[in-house]
């Protein structure tokens, strides 16, 4: 979660929130400048640096210039370049808006009913603009954008023929209905995204780390930061560094403030091989319910029963805050008693992108982030934004300041966060103060994201020598 702070241009060229600048002259890869452009859109910030626009007005409407002789190509370019002239990435918008129009209208008994209704024209009587709707409509479903794209660069028609009209006759007719249902969604997305409404929660859906997840506000919109965060902790459990564990007994996973299961999900799908007992916990009931939802979707088990067990689920996802889950787990524990097996488990790995945003930088964010996504899942609450940091950083450490003296992290577990670059030596001080009551966490490495910036942070929790991995673990 990286999130764009709007600044008031000075006599200098603005920085576009807390992005570094790239040095003049310096050489940017494609891939990096298409992960930069899919950030800025995530973050309703502009692409590029020469200006910020300010928010259009809530109350204006698309222009009903979108006729139903227009192409697919030259409804994109009137939104990109008219609708939305003051709406961050006007293009990458227009494309994921017109992808989403088609398949919000498009059923598979539509598209059988479009195609049919097309193989009855006559060939040398479809007008251009005809064809190139017909290449779109008969995609198969769901349509991508890469494919809706391609379908409208091999159909580019000339001006001249799209001023053809439909006529009256039944086939063409059940075409033109279709075209015009799907142009009608496109312009309401469109009056929609003016209002700078986050362009996932218009789709509905968004790609993170190879899932398909829903989208739906105000649940946190995952950002492409967070999928390095996923990375950077499969890559720890895949190389020496991979956090210890017992014969026979399965990887424990935490994931704290799962917002729409984005970390958890991607982790879990990329060890299928593997026997994992995962738990992810948010104190929104939105949130929960839409890990639950976005679980099912990727064919993960997952339920929402309170009690974790060692034999629990390969996903449990529960309504409660860290210090809430931690108090939980100390009662479970006690109800036990002596009987070991039935008590709930530590973790060998947690993972958290938790609310982190200062609330001084709260009111200066996108009007995307502001007005739509929970301010719950941005605002750190204390001034420096560590409010709930530091709650995860107890119950990691079994602090004895918390409802529960046993820690969450088991030994030799690692901790894995994403946060604002001003965090990590904020972290660090946590760890050596002698009233931080956290002597059983290290410090272990920060990395950077994409642009550079210091965002993920490694601790590890100290373990007894015998418990200690092996050097070629």
């Amino acid at each position: 979660m990286r999130l764009a702070v709007w600044r008031t241009p000075s006599s200098v060229a603005p920085t576009l929130g807390r992005c570094r600048r790239r040095p003049v002259g310096r050489s940017v890869s494609p891939a990096f400048a298409q992960r930069r452009r899919l950030s800025l859109l995530a973050r309703g910030t502009q692409a590029s640096d020469a200006n910020v626009h300010a928010p259009t007005s809530p109350h204006s409407t698309p222009d009903p210039l979108i006729r139903l002789s227009s192409t697919p190509l030259e409804c994109l370019r009137y939104a990109e370049r008219v609708l939305f002239a003051e709406v961050p990435e006007p293009r990458l918008s227009a494309e994921h808006l017109l992808t989403a129009a088609v398949n919000q209208v498009m059923t598979p008994a539509l598209a059988d009913a479009a195609r049919a209704a097309t193989e009855a024209l006559p060939r040398n009587s479809r007008p251009g603009w005809l064809m190139a709707w017909q290449s779109v409509l008969l995609l198969p479903l769901p349509v991508q954008r890469s494919a809706l794209l391609a379908a409208l660069q091999t159909h580019r028609i000339a001006q001249k023929d799209v001023a053809t009209a439909v006529s009256a006759g039944g086939a063409d007719r059940t075409i033109a209905q279709v075209i015009a249902r799907v142009q009608a969604e496109f312009s309401q997305l469109c009056a929609r995204r003016q209002r700078r409404e986050p362009v996932q929660y218009l789709c509905g859906d968004w790609e993170f780390h190879r899932l398909t997840l829903k989208m739906r506000a105000p649940v946190l919109i995952p950002r492409p930061e967070t999928e390095e965060l996923v990375a950077h902790a499969l890559q720890c459990l895949a190389t020496h560094n991979r956090p210890a564990t017992p014969l026979g007994r399965p990887l424990r996973v935490l994931d704290v403030g799962c917002g729409s299961g984005a970390i958890i999900l991607s982790l879990l799908a990329a060890l299928r091989g593997t026997v994992v007992q995962a738990v992810a916990i948010d104190p929104s009931a939105e949130a929960v319910q839409l890990t639950v939802e976005n679980a099912a979707l990727n064919d993960i088990a997952a339920s929402e029963r309170s009690d974790v067990a060692a034999d629990a689920e390969v996903l449990q996802a529960l309504r409660m805050s860290i210090t809430e889950f931690a108090a939980h787990l100390h009662q479970q524990r006690a109800r036990c008693g002596a009987d070991a097996s039935r008590a709930p488990p530590t973790f060998d790995l947690v993972i958290s992108n938790p609310p982190y945003i200062p609330p001084r930088d709260m009111p200066a964010l996108a009007p995307e982030i502001l007005q739509y996504e929970s301010a719950a899942a941005l605002s750190g609450i204390d001034p420096d934004g560590m409010r709930v940091i530091r709650d995860i950083l107890r119950a990691c450490a079994g602090a004895s300041d918390t409802a529960s003296a046993t820690a969450l992290l088991a030994a030799d577990g690692e901790l894995w966060m994403e946060v604002d670059p001003s965090q990590p030596p904020l972290i660090q001080e946590e760890l050596q103060s002698s009233s931080g009551g956290l002597p059983n966490l290290e410090w272990v490495e920060t990395r950077t994201d994409w642009s550079g910036a210091p965002r993920f942070v490694r601790l590890r929790r100290r373990g007894t020598p015998a418990h200690r991995p092996r050097s070629d673990a």
